[in-house]
């Protein structure tokens, strides 16, 4: 599959400071440091033939605005009034015209707070060239995670419907969750999880609660094989993650 892909994927161009391919375009980078957020603009020349491609930036949290000739073509920035500062993680695709052939784009990416560094690099070329890009750059890390995720789905079917809990303790029940909550974890940290969804709070949100939760499940695996099960500290452990969550999940109601 991987072979298929790179054979799709020949005519994509990345863009940016990691040394990705040979075709590298130069980027100048200018950074504006916000108490409230972080100002990144990256600026680069347009290849002298465009033919209806696109210019694609994955971001996480982050605003974008994009300039072709210092005419905004691209916006995403959360309003004043938006709940929340984050865009999610998400997918930006610019279609340029021939007319933006040669032409200067700048690329301004607005952090949601100070310290925050985004992902500086971008693609340019067909849109499913991209996807495929994209999906064959993650190929390993999907297989791996949806791997991690088959197992523990069969760990949690086999403890709960065929042993039913009574010839065992509910260890494996726990493992599998853990191992159920890693997969996902893995796959949104994936730019490639990006583009299944149209909605970018979702692979957010994902990725947030399956890290909070996934220790609580792996502590409360490890309590069942060892001995002192009664022990406080399993219990100061589970609360304290708990108490995590709620309050992680109020300041985002809040907007802080």
């Amino acid at each position: 599959v991987v072979i298929i892909l790179s054979l799709v994927t020949g005519n994509v161009l990345h863009i940016g400071s990691e040394n990705r391919t040979t075709d590298e375009i130069a980027v100048k980078e200018t950074v504006s440091f916000e108490p409230d957020g972080d100002d990144f603009c990256y600026e680069f020349s347009l290849p002298e033939t465009v033919d209806g491609r696109c210019i694609a930036f994955n971001t996480a949290h982050f605003g974008s605005e994009v300039f072709i000739d210092g005419e905004c073509v691209y916006r995403c920035i959360p309003g004043k009034d938006s709940r929340t500062k984050s865009t999610g993680f998400r997918w930006n695709f610019v279609r340029l015209t021939e007319s933006d052939s040669g032409k200067l784009i700048s690329i301004r990416l607005v952090g949601p707070y100070s310290g925050l560094k985004p992902k500086d690099y971008y693609y340019f070329g067909y849109k499913h060239e991209i996807y495929m890009a994209v999906i064959e750059e993650n190929a390993l890390s999907l297989a791996v995670s949806a791997e991690i995720f088959i197992v523990g789905l069969f760990l949690l079917f086999y403890s709960v419907f065929i042993l039913k809990l009574k010839y065992t303790d509910s260890g494996p029940v726990f493992f599998a969750v853990f191992s159920i909550l890693l997969a996902i974890w893995s796959i949104t940290e994936t730019p490639a999880c990006d583009l299944m969804f149209s909605d970018s709070y979702v692979t957010m949100y994902l990725n947030y609660y399956s890290l909070m939760i996934m220790p609580i499940a792996f502590m409360m695996f490890l309590q069942q094989i060892y001995t002192n099960k009664e022990n406080i500290g399993w219990i100061i452990f589970r609360f304290a993650g708990a108490a995590i969550i709620v309050i992680r999940t109020v300041l985002d109601i809040l907007s802080v």
